[in-house]
């Protein structure tokens, strides 16, 4: 834990300070409804009855997400974004990966831990309020990780498997990324040790979370405080599109530019590993752990029997998994080969590229649903009352079609930007 006294450390929170205050932050979806119930009964309330599955995850959203009513409220933006930092610096130091890009030059430290937390930002899970406010589920999984490969007690191997609950309830692909942290751990850093080893060390770190989690799960069942269940379920064509999601950003309609450059990347640090590696041991562990991480993506699709893109929790193990297991090994190892390092610098420019169109798409969202306001605001003024709201009235110019999908979100939009004087005079039911 010495790693958060050090200068660079300091360095990227201060970093984190400034982008909490410049990232911008979106209401899609579901945050509709819940700013719905906040601003019908305040912060204290059940925003939406099946989210609050455990004490934890209430508290979460009752005090994170009203902070983002204003949609760039800098508070919420920074406690979500410590956890998730503070989260990653742990998985790093615990695959003794930060101290190899701390010897590196600051910018490439600074480059690559944002690049890291930054990749893929086409899931919203760094966009979306709702989702931010799982950020600290996100770093109690990593932190019993971290606990249990630093100190061997049957005590820790128990508080990880509160942890990892409390994430499973956050949001359920969490507790299926502590997992895959797990097995990525026992596949490279015990490489050599047979099969039936590794299934025994598998079995010892993560029975008791197991556990934990099929036990909780049957009494909340039970009690029937939430309105989903999980159903068992494999539908083919989505485990094939998640390969598009992941190679070919196609969230927001696939970016080819961005999609090939980043598919050619992965492919050459294939490449290049199985050759260093040798056939053997890529098989015995590369290709298995790229596997595993294939799956963990589809895990919604698969398990859940659930086509949410938005949900793929596993995105977050891709996202830093790959370049862990790939782009530093190349980069500390092989280094010195210029193709291998045109290559490397894909990432940072597919990230770039990306980032910035879905950036600029939020905020052309934001200002249309600003226009909106404006028009049916204006409205008031000068037709007869009360003035019937379509979906359409709200969503002109809108390029995210998911933005509003039922009448509580329709209605959280309308309280979000008119008064209850205003309100009483619309008909959007």
């Amino acid at each position: 834990m010495k790693f958060l006294v050090d200068k660079k450390i300091g360095l990227l929170f201060i970093l984190l300070l400034i982008i909490s205050w410049l990232y911008p932050t979106y209401f899609i979806s579901d945050d509709w409804e819940h700013l719905d119930s906040i601003y019908k009964n305040g912060s204290n309330t059940y925003i939406k009855f099946w989210i609050y599955r455990i004490p934890s995850l209430y508290f979460s959203h009752t005090t994170l997400f009203p902070l983002f009513q204003n949609e760039y409220f800098m508070l919420a933006n920074l406690v979500c974004w410590f956890f998730f930092f503070l989260g990653t610096l742990y998985a790093l130091e615990t695959f003794k990966i930060l101290d190899r890009i701390k010897k590196e030059s600051t910018w490439f430290f600074l480059g690559f831990f944002l690049m890291l937390s930054f990749n893929h930002t086409n899931f919203e899970f760094i966009l979306w309020p709702s989702f931010m406010v799982n950020f600290p589920g996100y770093f109690l999984v990593i932190l019993g990780f971290y606990l249990t490969k630093r100190f061997s007690s049957i005590w820790l191997q128990l508080l990880k498997a509160i942890f990892w609950t409390i994430g499973f309830y956050f949001t359920e692909s969490l507790f299926f990324m502590g997992a895959l942290l797990e097995i990525a751990y026992i596949l490279w850093f015990q490489a050599d040790n047979n099969l039936i080893d590794k299934f025994k060390e598998l079995l010892k770190q993560t029975i008791i979370p197991f556990l934990f989690v099929f036990v909780s799960k049957v009494i909340l069942t039970y009690l029937k405080p939430y309105g989903y269940a999980a159903a068992l379920g494999f539908k083919p064509h989505l485990f094939s599109q998640t390969l598009s999601l992941i190679f070919l950003h196609d969230y927001y309609k696939v970016r080819w530019l961005t999609g090939s450059l980043a598919l050619i990347s992965y492919l050459a640090m294939t490449f290049w590993i199985f050759r260093d590696r040798g056939a053997k041991n890529f098989l015995k562990t590369e290709a298995l752990f790229a596997v595993i991480i294939l799956v963990s993506t589809s895990y919604y699709f698969i398990v859940m029997d659930y086509s949410a893109r938005r949900a793929i929790g596993g995105q977050l193990f891709i996202t830093w998994g790959t370049f862990c297991f790939g782009y530093l090994y190349l980069w500390f190892r092989k280094s010195e080969c210029k193709i291998r390092k045109v290559v490397l610098i894909l990432f940072p420019l597919c990230w770039l590229a990306h980032s910035v169109y879905v950036i600029n798409l939020k905020l052309g969202d934001r200002s249309a649903f600003r226009r909106n306001a404006e028009v049916l605001r204006s409205k008031l003024k000068s037709e007869k009352l009360p003035v019937n709201v379509q979906r359409m009235d709200i969503m002109k110019d809108v390029n995210t079609g998911w933005n509003l999908v039922n009448k509580k979100q329709k209605s959280g939009w309308m309280r979000h930007f008119f008064n209850k004087d205003e309100l009483k005079q619309f008909d959007y039911e």
